[in-house]
């Protein structure tokens, strides 16, 4: 007297992920999402913590506003023919934003102020990134000889500044890192921790270069 036993031992799955902020970018609290959930899954269901949500494996999300946001992911196996279903939640905290800004002098006075020359001055911004220098995009500035960056994630960073072809004093200023510095490696960085509107260059003139090897 023996039974015969043929038990199928269900398909589980786990749910799980990881996420990478976009740092290198103008585009704050914009978030890269990685499914790293294991098992046979064919559906996923992601809750953003802020009234969005997205049915993609590795979903791009960008935060209207910094703040804490409880991200939860959903898998599941559908119609295959043992099905699962998981979640993974965890608590996301975006970090901190800030302005960045100051006087771009052209001589003893700013840019086109007090009297406008028709100057127009080219802004670079780099960040500085695992050892690294990062180009993060350009801005062009004329107004009072004032330039700006809103929304620029906190640390450090390197300012260039040079005047375009069509400005009137284009032959008279070399382009200028801030720190007054015509190299990139003797520019002084910017460590950015909270509002700066106080980060002045002064475009170095040409006639004040040495001659040398190139």
């Amino acid at each position: 007297e023996f039974h015969i036993c043929n038990d199928t031992i269900p398909v589980s799955c786990q749910a799980y992920f990881s996420c990478m902020l976009d740092s290198l970018s103008f585009e704050p609290n914009t978030y890269q999402f990685f499914d790293q959930s294991t098992g046979s899954i064919n559906s996923w269901y992601w809750d953003f913590g802020d009234g969005s949500f997205s049915m993609e494996p590795n979903p791009l999300h960008q935060y209207a506003d910094s703040g804490l946001y409880e991200v939860c992911l959903t898998v599941a196996s559908v119609n295959n023919p043992v099905q699962c279903n998981d979640t993974y939640c965890q608590v996301l905290t975006t970090p901190q934003y800030h302005n960045l800004g100051g006087l771009i002098f052209a001589g003893d006075y700013p840019l086109n102020n007090p009297v406008n020359q028709s100057d127009t001055a080219a802004v670079h911004l780099y960040r500085l990134f695992q050892g690294q220098l990062w180009f993060m995009g350009s801005r062009h500035f004329q107004e009072n000889g004032y330039y700006w960056f809103a929304d620029i994630l906190e640390g450090d960073y390197l300012i260039k500044v040079g005047l375009t072809e069509n400005s009137g004093n284009y032959p008279n200023f070399m382009p200028t890192y801030f720190g007054d510095q015509v190299s990139w490696d003797a520019a002084q960085l910017i460590s950015l921790h909270g509002d700066q509107f106080e980060n002045e260059v002064h475009l170095v003139p040409v006639a004040e270069l040495t001659l040398g090897p190139g």
